[in-house]
């Protein structure tokens, strides 16, 4: 969201930052169905925009007590209901990913490059070479371990 707003004028992107976060946290996400404040807050935050067009906030409770009550409910059944937006959500992404793995069946004779992502201090991760290789596979071990 950040890069869409300042594309323009990449100069003051940390005076626009407030504003970007603000419009996400009260956007309602997919996943759990609600906006960042209500989950945390209890309540959707009033932004100037809903000043702008008139969209009254709820009324407050008669009593401290009552509200308390109100908000405690409201948190755990907001809370409760996150989980199981979370559980699909997960299951969703889950079968998402799945339907692009392959398992790869490795042989005696076959050509592999060794993952190794080691990290050294002082030197920049983006611009190290993570696979070396080519090697030659001697014996299979089992379905992830081979003998190079």
């Amino acid at each position: 969201m950040l890069s869409k707003v300042v594309s323009d004028n990449q100069g003051e992107w940390d005076l626009t930052l407030p504003f970007v976060m603000t419009a996400y946290r009260v956007s309602v996400h997919e996943s759990t169905g609600y906006s960042q404040n209500f989950i945390v807050f209890g309540r959707d935050v009033r932004t100037p925009v809903d000043a702008a067009y008139g969209i009254s906030a709820s009324p407050l409770p008669a009593t401290y007590s009552s509200y308390s009550e109100a908000m405690l409910d409201r948190m755990q059944c907001a809370h409760q209901f996150v989980r199981e937006h979370l559980q699909v959500a997960a299951e969703r992404n889950r079968r998402h990913y799945n339907l692009k793995v392959r398992n790869r069946k490795y042989a005696r004779g076959d050509w592999v490059y060794y993952y190794n992502p080691r990290k050294l201090a002082g030197r920049q991760d983006k611009w190290r070479r993570k696979f070396c290789g080519p090697f030659l596979v001697v014996k299979v071990i089992g379905d992830v371990n081979l003998l190079l």
